[in-house]
């Protein structure tokens, strides 16, 4: 756009010094700056300076005539598209086609009429811009079409004429005068054989105008040989008798590539969300969808559908003796014998570590899923064969039944989760059916108050202690005191089994101080030089706080009986949260009277670390729940990590619970935790079992030297 104030600059070229004059006076009044040559040759000295936007000139001068001056000025830079207007007086056809042959815009006959010639003048300056935005628009045009590799056409049939813009031709590998029909004879043979005839097919059904509107698509051998997916769209116009076909052809290769690869990549991530990547079945995720799919297809039908619980005894062996790889390689054939065992419609999966689940449709009996139990137990009945080693392996196996046992697949779970206990309980090698036993097995944690004043009269508590080990060199560094009920009617119960009743109760104080009394007559025996650096016990919020706790404490060091920092108490996050201010007073009181405290189940609940780093705590412990999903769930991995960095970074040692795997021990020794506990590493001894084992330790170092 030309700014208002701006004159045209026109050249007037011309030896008469009458027209001269002439187109000076009535040019300059019509608002044009007027530049005057009188001959070619100060005409192209000329318009290298004042670069005219239109050139008038005579076609008759001395030396170089107006043809050749316009032909010349055509090759000057920046002439080459500026309007010329030849001036002449010869009206012969021939004279007007040289002045279009040399490059001239327009011509005006002599003698000329000023005041039309303005208009003129303005008519070709505005055409000449029009066709400026023109090219432009076709420039911008051909550049989007490259760049898209869309290319437009247009043809029509009667005259067998064909039209295509430049990308058109590029796409099809044609020259561009090739603009005849029979140009596609050149790309025919090209098209693949399979879209070949639906080609001829389509363009038989477009050019006897059947389509109004078409769109279709084709593989095309292009000259390096590699095969390209084009589209084309078009429509059909009739003009009066005159058919004209046009559209675009689009090289969408890359988009169908593309499109492919995100398929691919979209049922790879489906795949591995929905899968177990060692083994290849399904996995929880996917196991529950199909779960709940077949229980609402049993309903419909009023059928009866079992679910299995399969857990591999003794599997934690192997992994310790043999290594993780050989673990893996079992669990590989376990899944590929299920696979075998089970038909079609039935669905194996592996719930993590050792567990598999299997779904029994169509299962109206216990004594078909009876007969399913007993293959599978049967299969592991034969050896596997794993690093040229058999292996004897056996399984137990929990079944409950939809919908007697229980109507969702939650409490189905469940109920076939608590019957493989049963199973496991009853003998290695066996199934278990979800019944009114194995209903007793949960009734049974409903414990009487009165039994717990019992329990602590007859002696029925036991403490056991589980070795701490240090992960970077396998040392035995603390113990964590773990209570047990050797109940009479219920046998053997841990403490997660009854103590929410125990915290209930009224003896909750009573055991706790039966628990301190018993492991404080210990810790001299288990403390020391060459034995363990402290032992670790559970400390309720109601004894955290009270005075007497401490004060016994205090007593037996005064009395020799116990060294300072040889006790730990583990507290859980709630103790330390709900008064934060108040929790870190009785902290920092219990340190300096030499009891160490310690964070348990740290991510349980609602820790902030930000209000822990003023408490001289000596370590945080994390959640068993991490460590449980540590081999399945890389977002577990990342947060043990975090929890790890964060509790090295204010001081703490950090203790992961729980341990159940030694690949879960070997994730936690990499992500730098420094020591551990669990029944993967080591199991729980009686007080005197644990003496006699640090004794003997002792020994063989001095042994050793």
């Amino acid at each position: 756009m030309k700014k208002t104030d701006e004159k045209t600059v026109l050249l007037v070229v011309d030896d008469d010094p009458m027209v001269q004059f002439l187109a000076e006076e009535s040019l300059q009044s019509c608002g044009f700056e007027i530049h005057v040559a009188g001959n070619g040759e100060d005409a192209l000295r000329q318009f290298q300076t004042c670069r005219a936007q239109l050139v008038l000139m005579d076609v008759m001068m001395p030396g170089m005539n107006g043809f050749d001056c316009c032909r010349k000025l055509r090759e000057v830079p920046g002439g080459e598209n500026v309007p010329v207007l030849l001036m002449t007086g010869m009206d012969d056809v021939n004279s007007i086609e040289q002045a279009y042959e040399v490059g001239a815009t327009d011509f005006a006959i002599k003698p000329i009429n000023w005041l039309i010639l303005e208009h003129r003048i303005r008519y070709v300056l505005r055409a000449c811009e029009l066709v400026k935005d023109l090219q432009q628009s076709e420039a911008r045009l051909e550049h989007a079409q490259r760049i898209a590799q869309l290319g437009s056409w247009e043809y029509t049939p009667q005259t067998n004429w064909l039209w295509g813009s430049r990308e058109f031709y590029r796409i099809l590998e044609l020259e561009g005068d090739e603009t005849t029909l029979f140009a596609f004879k050149k790309v025919l043979p090209r098209v693949v054989k399979p879209d070949r005839n639906k080609l001829f097919g389509e363009l038989r059904k477009i050019l006897s105008g059947e389509h109004c509107h078409f769109e279709f698509e084709f593989g095309m051998l292009r000259g390096d040989r590699r095969v390209r997916k084009l589209s084309i769209l078009g429509r059909v116009r009739k003009n009066r008798n005159m058919l004209r076909i046009s559209g675009t052809i689009h090289d969408i290769t890359e988009q169908r590539l593309l499109e492919q690869t995100l398929r691919e990549n979209e049922a790879r991530q489906t795949y591995l969300a929905n899968h177990d990547p060692l083994t290849g079945l399904p996995n929880r995720l996917m196991f529950h969808s199909c779960l709940e799919h077949a229980l609402g297809l049993a309903a419909r039908q009023k059928r009866k559908t079992a679910l299995m619980f399969l857990d591999l005894n003794n599997f934690k062996s192997i992994n310790d003796s043999l290594g993780h790889e050989a673990g893996d390689k079992v669990l590989i054939e376990v899944a590929e014998r299920l696979r075998k065992v089970l038909r079609q419609t039935d669905t194996v999966a592996r719930l993590g570590g050792d567990e598999f689940v299997v779904l029994l449709e169509q299962n109206d009996t216990l004594k078909q899923a009876s007969i399913v139990a007993e293959k599978i137990i049967n299969h592991f009945q034969v050896p596997l064969q794993v690093q040229n080693q058999d292996i004897k392996l056996s399984t137990s196996l929990g079944i409950a039944i939809y919908p007697d046992d229980s109507a969702d697949a939650d409490g189905l779970m469940h109920c076939a989760d608590v019957a493989m206990y049963r199973a496991k309980k009853t003998g290695l090698g066996r199934y278990f059916f979800y019944n009114e036993i194995a209903k007793q097995d949960e009734v049974k944690r409903i414990i009487e108050p009165t039994e717990l004043a019992i329990a602590l009269a007859e002696g029925q508590f036991e403490l056991l202690f589980q070795p701490i080990i240090d992960l970077q060199n396998n040392g035995w560094v603390g113990a964590k005191v773990r209570l047990h009920w050797n109940h009479p009617q219920h046998g053997a119960l841990k403490k997660k089994d009854f103590y929410p009743q125990v915290e209930r109760s009224l003896e909750m104080e009573a055991v706790e101080r039966w628990m301190l009394e018993q492991v404080m007559a210990k810790l001299p025996a288990l403390v020391g030089s060459d034995r363990l650096e402290y032992v670790a016990i559970d400390i309720s919020m109601r004894r955290f706080y009270q005075q007497e706790l401490l004060d016994r404490v205090i007593t037996a060091g005064k009395g020799g009986e116990v060294t300072r920092y040889q006790l730990q108490f583990d507290v859980r996050e709630e103790i330390l949260m709900v008064d934060v201010e108040r929790a870190s007073q009785r902290v920092h009181s219990l340190w300096r009277n030499g009891i160490h405290v310690a964070l348990a189940d740290f991510g349980a609940g609602s820790s902030c670390l930000g209000k822990l780093k003023d408490m001289p705590l000596r370590a945080l412990k994390i959640d068993q729940s991490y460590i449980q999903q540590l081999e399945q769930s890389p977002t577990s991995l990342k947060l043990c990590e975090a929890i790890i960095a964060a509790g090295h970074c204010l001081g703490f040692d950090v203790v992961a619970q729980g341990i159940e795997t030694t690949a879960q021990c070997e994730l936690l020794r990499d992500a730098g935790c420094q020591r551990a506990e669990g029944d993967a590493l080591v199991a729980e001894l009686t007080g005197d079992a644990l003496i006699a084992e640090l004794t003997t330790r002792m020994r063989r170092v001095n042994e050793n030297g």
